[in-house]
């Protein structure tokens, strides 16, 4: 059996044509998925629940060996509705003064973003609410409660439809989560050889 643990939103919209891919070329090979928060998968992955952990991150985990396998743009969303969604693009000045709607403060997610904001200069900004299930700030974006930073890949659908409105950043864009994926050597061959496939899939380019 291959088992893995993968963050929640990357489990619903990056990974499901990669594994199906390459579970049609390995036959007789059994998948066990779970899915969580960032947490949730490096937790599993230090106990040896699972061979193999896949999430966002900024950098490597200090105790766990890890690899880059690609990378996934950020966006800034908003209504259609939202003051925001009117305007070309949007200053840092612009960004300090709106509302967000962002992960639990003690969550690794929200560390991210809130890291990626102050990259781009937006060191201070107000929050009018945490959520912890993804799927809530994506509906309360669209409701107009304020700006949510997220995984490009989660509000495809959503921009295309016109329910969210991606903001146009002057200066310096976001920068990209990296999609890495953590494990604890031995690993297993048929895990090794996931890795690869995902890394090929996902074009990162192989370590030296």
């Amino acid at each position: 059996a291959l088992s893995l643990a993968v963050h929640r939103e990357f489990g619903q919209y990056r990974l499901p044509a990669h594994l199906a891919s390459f579970a049609r070329h390995s036959p007789g090979i059994r998948f066990v998925t779970h899915a969580g928060t960032i947490e949730d998968v490096l937790a599993l992955v230090r106990a040896r629940t699972v061979s193999l952990g896949l999430f966002p991150s900024l950098g490597a985990i200090s105790d766990l060996d890890s690899v880059v396998l690609g990378h996934e743009p950020v966006a800034m969303v908003v209504s259609p509705h939202h003051p925001l969604a009117r305007k070309p693009s949007v200053t840092v000045a612009d960004l300090a003064a709106a509302s967000y709607i962002t992960g639990l403060r003690s969550s690794s997610y929200f560390r991210m973003t809130d890291r990626l904001l102050k990259r781009i200069g937006v060191n201070r900004y107000g929050i009018a609410m945490e959520v912890q299930d993804f799927g809530m700030v994506r509906e309360l974006a669209r409701h107009g409660v304020g700006v949510a930073s997220v995984a490009l890949c989660t509000v495809q659908d959503d921009l295309r439809a016109g329910a969210l409105v991606r903001l146009s950043i002057s200066g310096r864009p976001l920068d990209s989560f990296e999609l890495r994926c953590a494990y604890r050597d031995p690993l297993p061959e048929v895990a090794r050889r996931f890795m690869d496939h995902l890394r090929e899939q996902l074009n990162a380019p192989s370590p030296a």
